[in-house]
């Protein structure tokens, strides 16, 4: 069967419809050829480049874990931002961003990388001289320090259940930086509420412990957030994959300089030794 695909003159050539119909169909079949050749390129090589990343989470837990990519990765550069404040990662260029929380956005992706969860800490020579409080109300006699978020300067609200609502925790001090309230309640002023993961070595160390466990009513999910592309980056895909193992793990020395990464699993047979 012919069919027809210029129009011609003396003067010009133009496409038929017919033309125009094979034009799109070829140019979607060079699409799908790059897609293959840039796969089978990406094949067996490792990762690499400058990776800008977002976290709202903060550094100082997670240290040892991106050491521990770092050592995997040799190859990617990463540009961390430590940021309790909500950034646009389109505008921001950022790569990927790991934040709490869900976002309704269609031109991003994201992959769910675990939970944590709101716990109520304080040092066992702290609650030697003050007590250890059973009920939230006898919060009223503790020293409580809050979190603020730098960009509203809300309090964080602890998310104590009593009775048959909220209970409101009395203010002692402020701090709009997490480290500052785990080393507030490692020395001993008082007591905080923090993500579990913060104090993860702590509590199974033993040197912070839980109290109010059964009155906490809070989980949170974390998720890593990129721009939608037609391909994911491998450095990307790397640093998501990676998170999602790993991220909620525990994160040992080896003896030798480096670390090693557990499950999160692991972290009950550790709080028993």
């Amino acid at each position: 069967m012919s069919v027809r695909l210029f129009h011609r003159s003396t003067r010009n050539v133009a496409l038929t419809q017919e033309g125009e119909l094979l034009l799109e169909s070829c140019r979607k079949i060079v699409v799908e050829l790059e897609s293959i050749e840039l796969k089978f390129a990406q094949r067996g090589r490792e990762p690499s480049g400058r990776l800008k990343v977002s976290m709202s989470l903060p550094g100082t837990p997670f240290v040892p874990l991106l050491k521990y990519f770092m050592n995997r990765f040799p190859e990617i550069e990463l540009d961390l931002d430590f940021n309790d404040c909500v950034v646009d990662i389109i505008e921001g260029g950022y790569d990927v961003v790991i934040r709490a929380g869900q976002g309704a956005d269609s031109r991003l992706v994201s992959k769910y990388l675990g939970s944590y969860r709101l716990i109520v800490v304080g040092k066992p020579s702290y609650f030697a001289v003050a007590g250890v409080p059973e009920k939230p109300a006898d919060l009223l006699d503790h020293v409580c320090m809050h979190y603020k978020c730098p960009s509203t300067g809300k309090l964080q609200t602890w998310p104590l259940i009593a009775g048959s609502g909220e209970f409101g925790v009395p203010v002692a001090a402020v701090a709009s930086k997490l480290e500052a309230l785990i080393q507030f309640v490692e020395c001993g002023a008082g007591i905080s509420c923090l993500p579990d993961f913060a104090v993860r070595r702590q509590i199974a160390d033993g040197s912070l412990v839980k109290v109010l466990d059964n009155f906490m009513v809070h989980s949170e999910e974390v998720r890593a957030v990129w721009p939608s592309s037609r391909h994911l980056a491998p450095k990307v895909r790397a640093f998501v994959d990676f998170m999602a193992q790993h991220l909620f793990g525990v994160v040992e020395s080896d003896g030798e300089g480096g670390v090693s990464a557990k499950s999160a699993m692991d972290l009950e047979s550790l709080t028993t030794l």
